[in-house]
């Protein structure tokens, strides 16, 4: 086996004697990133070591990961703790106890920031050695600094009263080690560490410095605690770090790093005619390793997206929801699957359940609801009892719905609605009050809490607009943004005790089999149509824009792009239509919804719509949002349009696109600009046909002839309903 230090310090006592503890079977090198002599390194090592954590060596363990290296720790993890305002927000998203935290572009910014009262914490943004690290108990303490630190990006934090020790803890792989320190805060400290055996520590203790590893992807890590009396309070994290004051440190890192790379390995399997059938093999073989009462896994869903890799979900009877992301590297042999044909648990790094990650391939392995990319949505899940921020928010959402602001919550439930790896998650929370009500609201979980605010105050603006137009809101209430979390509340559509809720893709779909005097649904139909037209002649504005004809126009040629090789049915059509979406432009935006469709749809009855899922909303064309509407009202399988559903559609879509002109007539629009909507709509309904038609290509299916040639025809019937456009 071969083992490669990145460091310029090979004699540091952690890794000195690792030579020795590995024996003669392996071999153990070195080197230094910040070393301009030391040439280029190449991915020839079996594991890399990633002690130094300049820039350059940063850079270069990426570098490794993305030609297949396994580092310890990984480039992303390290550099998220070496930037302070980075660790703060993950530690706080994923609820672990971290003090408040604020980042100045300079440390001069200070003196007229609201920060917390002194005395208060203030570092430098960046961890390093000899980084700024100090204390001050009053605003005359800031000039003295300001001397040698005024133009440093700072991080503020709140002073936490404690016992004056830092308590070290150092985690090696299965191992962990405990220091006490005097806290660097206090000059007159002494420096030396004293150890601790990890079993006097208090309960709890272990387990939070685990789940440190876990949150921040960490295998050799340390974590500074203080004990604040009322419990233990993180305050730093150190990738790899030098365990000074750990005797056994070294022998645990010898351990950690025989485990990562074991001797020999299970055969590679035979050679199949996907990579993807080799990766749900290896998953099931993962899971049912480490889970032996876990069940058989079946796919729920496999989607891969050019350049994004691979994102797959399983299921089985007795354990949670399984997803695995994959790396865009490890589908490059189209044919055997051998980047993780041979993987091994050993392989992987983290807790289970929870989530694994094996950096040589770029596999990450979660159970739901651990997300790598959503660190926040167990916190979110956990509702027995739930986590304080979480309770409060739902105690808040009760109060205002019953109207009652001494209302208690007595328990709560929460399921899983949709979920999107890595990406986002709605859940819903049933909310039991101590007088026997229940409630209903749903929670959308955003991995960026930046997404979150801002649906959180749209929502709210929208809200604010029905109630001052005085008809019914088309938009669900908002009823919190618990922000730390990156978690938005809303009420169930509709209000929470009204009932007989409908999705929109029961009422607004065509009938299985088609018979005789079937009709569309007249009323939900012309209040969809209704509810857009309020949506795009609000009052309220939005701080981004929503895509354009431009942007479908390159989408376009990209979802076509996935059908070439295939069937030559489009290649006619796909260059017209994006030079048609290109000269299709509005004179007057509007806010438009952005994927405007029947599953964003609730009724509460059919004649009151409600708009949901407003992630994308922007200010933009509102053709768009009518033609996504009639992309996406057709039949599930396009084809099928042709025959008995077709006369269905077309009158479902005639009477929509009649129902909402109409309301933006009432509104006041001219006949010119009511005609420019309706043609560029059928360039929007035509660029959305091919995103459909695209589909099975991105879940790893193969595209039907027949499909590809109605979706040919169709975009012609489109394109003829633009005719050449007018501005609008």
């Amino acid at each position: 086996m071969r083992v490669c230090l990145l460091t310029g310090h090979p004699d540091h006592p952690l890794l000195a004697p690792l030579p020795d503890l590995l024996g003669g079977r392996h071999r153990v090198t070195v080197f230094d990133a910040d070393d301009p002599t030391a040439g280029d390194l190449g991915p020839t090592a079996d594991l890399y070591l990633l002690k130094a954590h300049s820039p350059r060596a940063v850079a270069l363990a990426r570098r490794l990961e993305r030609l297949g290296g396994q580092v310890v720790n990984g480039a992303d993890a390290t550099e998220r703790c070496l930037d302070r305002v980075h660790m703060a927000d993950l530690a706080r998203r994923s609820g672990l106890p971290f003090p408040n935290t604020l980042h100045l572009a300079r440390l001069s910014d200070l003196v007229d920031a609201t920060a917390p009262g002194f005395p208060l914490i203030v570092k430098s943004r960046t961890s390093r050695r000899g980084d700024l690290v100090a204390r001050l108990d009053r605003p005359e303490r800031l000039g003295t600094l300001q001397g040698d630190w005024a133009d440093e990006p700072v991080v503020v934090q709140e002073f936490i009263a404690n016992d004056g020790l830092d308590h070290k803890l150092w985690v090696v792989g299965e191992r962990v080690f405990v220091g006490l320190r005097g806290s660097p805060l206090d000059g007159a400290a002494r420096k030396a560490t004293r150890s601790l055996d990890p079993r006097r520590l208090p309960p709890g203790w272990l387990d939070l410095a685990r789940a440190v590893g876990e949150v921040f992807a960490l295998r050799i890590y340390g974590v500074d605690i203080l004990d604040t009396g009322a419990g233990p309070m993180v305050v730093d994290v150190n990738p790899f770090p030098g365990c000074r004051g750990a005797p056994g440190a070294p022998l645990a890192l010898a351990a950690l790093v025989r485990q990562a790379v074991p001797r020999g390995g299970p055969p590679l399997r035979q050679a199949v005619a996907s990579p993807v059938a080799v990766l749900h093999g290896t998953v099931r073989d993962l899971v049912g390793a480490l889970d032996r009462d876990a069940g058989a896994l079946r796919v729920a869903s496999v989607r891969r997206k050019p350049g994004r890799g691979l994102t797959a979900s399983y299921r089985s009877a007795a354990g949670p929801l399984v997803t695995v992301r994959l790396a865009e590297s490890a589908l490059a042999n189209s044919v055997a699957g051998e980047p993780f044909s041979s993987v091994d648990p050993a392989d992987f790094h983290g807790r289970w359940p929870g989530v694994l990650h094996c950096a040589r391939i770029g596999l990450t392995l979660q159970s739901f609801p651990h997300d790598a990319e959503l660190p926040a949505l167990p916190v979110a899940c956990a509702t027995d009892p739930p986590d304080g921020r979480l309770a409060t928010a739902l105690t808040a959402a009760a109060r205002t719905v019953v109207e009652d602001p001494q209302a208690r919550v007595s328990a709560v439930r929460v399921h899983p609605v949709r979920y999107k790896p890595a990406t986002r998650c709605v859940l819903r929370y049933h909310v039991r009050l101590s007088g026997g009500d229940e409630l209903v609201f749903f929670g959308k979980l955003y991995r960026d809490s930046a997404d979150a605010t801002a649906a959180h105050q749209l929502g709210e603006r929208l809200w604010a607009a029905a109630e001052h137009s005085a008809r019914p809101a088309v938009v669900p209430r908002p009823l919190g943004l618990v922000e730390e979390l990156g978690l938005v509340l809303t009420e169930t559509a509709g209000g929470a005790h009204v009932g007989g809720q409908l999705p929109g893709t029961a009422l607004l779909r065509p009938p299985r089999r088609p018979r005789d005097g079937v009709r569309p649904p007249w009323e939900a139909l012309a209040a969809s149509a209704a509810a857009l037209a309020w949506l795009h002649t609000s009052p309220v504005a939005s701080g981004r824009s929503a895509p354009d004809g431009h942007h479908y126009a390159t989408r376009v040629q990209a979802w076509a792009q996935t059908l070439t090789g295939t069937v030559g049915e489009l290649a006619g059509v796909v260059e017209p239509l994006a030079e048609a979406l290109r000269r299709a432009k509005s004179t007057q935006p509007a806010l438009v919804h952005g994927a405007f469709k029947p599953s964003q749809l609730v009724f509460c009855p059919p004649g009151h719509p409600v708009i949901t899922d407003l992630d994308g909303t922007g200010q933009g064309d509102p053709a768009l949002d009518v033609g996504y509407f009639l992309a996406y009202l057709r039949p599930r399988r396009l084809e099928r349009a042709q025959h008995g559903n077709h006369a269905w559609y077309e009158a479902a879509a005639d009477a929509f696109l009649d129902a909402y002109l109409a309301a933006l007539a009432h509104q006041g629009a001219d006949p010119a600009r009511l005609a420019a909507v309706r043609q560029r709509a059928a360039l929007f309904d035509a660029a959305l046909l091919l995103k459909i038609a695209s589909r099975r290509v991105r879940r790893l299916g193969s595209p039907r002839p027949a499909e590809l040639r109605w979706v040919a025809a169709e975009i012609e019937r489109c394109r003829e309903r633009f005719g050449g456009g007018q501005d609008g």
